[in-house]
């Protein structure tokens, strides 16, 4: 499914941008963030002497923090769980299910001086491209319903992304979710911070069950007489076609109904709500944890996800903005926020300047509380074979932002690139 043409509509009527710098300041040495993908480092981080040498490096490179991402999109967990399915082999490798990948990076990491926080994504609970998780085996109702071009249908019958991503208004799984926080808050008391990842809806498809559209008609107070449609519909994309491009992958564009912009609207006061329980839940057990997201860079399209990462009561007055979706806003509810400037470009230059590292965050830095650290985050694939753009993308995040955030381990390692890691941190 492709909606460029309804993008390209929204962002020409947005016209609303900052560019306030942020005031320079250094980044403090525990903000220099190194991510450990669960998966992409199963086999990497598999004993404790393997966590030990991966601690030590990091120092080695400068980093002051570690992220341990501990609930991949499968929905299983890489720690001794009593909740949640553990993961103890992926695409063959194999690791013993006792071994208990937080409590060692807890420990060697803060004997090293450094501080770990754990990343857990949220609302996702199956891997749709190896058909493995919750979803596929003891809850499939968890699924969240999607409405594409073919009409409505299981997120696992879908054939496009692969993240099979839960409803977020499913009662069972908010409590399910709850519960496992709980138990990674109670289990590690000398962890620094958790960090949630995909706490948002799927996409701009999601969800259309009659769950949803319940919640939705008890938010505005009247029926939807036309479900789904009058939420929008979909169209062809009529642009003119590249040299070379095939018609056949031309997909299907979202043409918005009467109710479009209130549906946007009404959205992210779930994903609100949640952060706030989730909040709760953590503080209650450890006051001092650091609780914080992930998030895409480009807040202009947030509205595809249904999440407001802003303050509450901001509006950027894009077109499909409104007072509920200001009224959203769960910036309030962070101690840190993760920003993926995944942007080939770092330098800010003409009208497309948001879609860089030092324009996104000039954007974001012009309404988000500077009491906020929020940390401009690098992909070290976006700058494959090209080593000294990957050094200049590290130092310009640190200028324009809280810190820096480099993902990951496994692409650092493939590559080689721990020369130029340490020489963008230093």
């Amino acid at each position: 499914m492709r909606i460029f043409a309804f993008l390209v509509l929204l962002l020409t009527l947005a016209g609303c941008r900052s560019t306030r710098p942020m005031a320079a300041a250094p980044v403090a040495d525990d903000r220099k963030v190194l991510w450990w993908d669960a998966t992409a480092n199963f086999a990497e981080l598999a004993t404790d002497s393997a966590v030990a040498a991966n601690v030590a490096r990091a120092k080695q490179l400068g980093f002051g923090t570690i992220v341990v991402d501990i609930r991949p999109i499968s929905g299983e967990v890489l720690y001794p769980s009593r909740i949640a399915p553990v993961m103890t082999e992926w695409r063959g490798l194999h690791r013993s299910a006792d071994f208990d990948l937080p409590e060692s990076a807890i420990r060697h990491a803060h004997a090293a001086g450094l501080k770990v926080y754990l990343s857990v994504n949220v609302f996702v609970a199956g891997h749709k491209q190896f058909r493995r998780g919750p979803v596929y085996t003891d809850h499939p109702e968890w699924q969240t319903t999607v409405y594409t071009a073919d009409g409505l249908m299981p997120i696992t019958q879908y054939a496009g992304g692969y993240s099979a991503m839960v409803n977020p208004l499913n009662r069972d799984f908010q409590g399910y979710m709850l519960s496992l926080l709980r138990e990674i808050a109670s289990r590690y008391p000398k962890l620094d911070g958790l960090i949630l990842d995909r706490c948002r809806w799927d996409s701009i498809r999601a969800d259309f069950s009659d769950t949803t559209r319940a919640a939705f008609e008890a938010f505005r107070g009247a029926k939807v007489a036309n479900w789904p449609t009058d939420i929008f519909t979909y169209g062809r994309d009529t642009t003119a076609l590249k040299a070379g491009e095939n018609p056949e992958n031309r997909g299907a564009m979202v043409v918005p109904g009467p109710l479009y912009r209130e549906w946007l609207g009404w959205r992210p006061h779930v994903i609100q709500s949640y952060f706030q329980q989730a909040r709760a839940a953590i503080k209650a057990i450890n006051p001092r944890l650091t609780f914080g997201n992930y998030v895409g860079a480009w807040y202009d399209q947030y509205y595809d996800v249904g999440s407001n990462w802003a303050p509450q009561g901001y509006d950027p007055g894009f077109a499909w903005t409104s007072k509920a979706w200001a009224d959203a806003g769960y910036a309030g509810s962070l101690d840190i926020l993760f920003v993926g400037t995944y942007f080939k470009r770092f330098a800010a230059d003409g009208p497309t300047d948001w879609l860089s590292i030092e324009g996104a965050m000039r954007q974001i830095n012009g309404f988000m509380p500077k009491t906020l650290p929020v940390v401009a985050s690098v992909y070290l694939e976006d700058y494959k074979g090209e080593p000294r753009r990957y050094v200049e993308s590290i130092r310009v995040g640190r200028a324009h932002s809280a810190g820096i955030m480099v993902f990951d381990l496994v692409h650092i390692r493939n590559n080689g690139w721990w020369d130029e890691t340490a020489e963008g941190l230093r």
